[in-house]
């Protein structure tokens, strides 16, 4: 099942791990689709998938907080100081 946030349909079952959503990779209808396809089709283990998505919300909320808003901005700087 799929809910709605911001023009972005997210499934059911990754909306109740954050209450966030990973807004760096849902820029738009079609980058959030390609993104939570990513997550339900390509990821067939329900603990994985959990942790990859909590951790692309993680990240997202790091890139924010130093205002990294598109996923363009993001260099490998970034990513190694985590």
């Amino acid at each position: 099942m799929l809910i709605e946030s911001n023009s972005v349909n997210i499934p059911r079952s990754l909306t109740t791990i954050s209450a966030a959503s990973p807004a760096l990779f849902l820029p738009d209808a079609r980058a959030g689709e390609r993104f939570f396809e990513f997550f339900t089709a390509n990821i067939r283990n329900k603990n994985t998938r959990r942790a990859y998505y909590k951790a692309a919300v993680r990240f997202s909320e790091w890139c924010q907080g130093r205002g990294l808003l598109e996923l363009g901005q993001v260099r490998p700087m970034h990513v190694a100081a985590l």
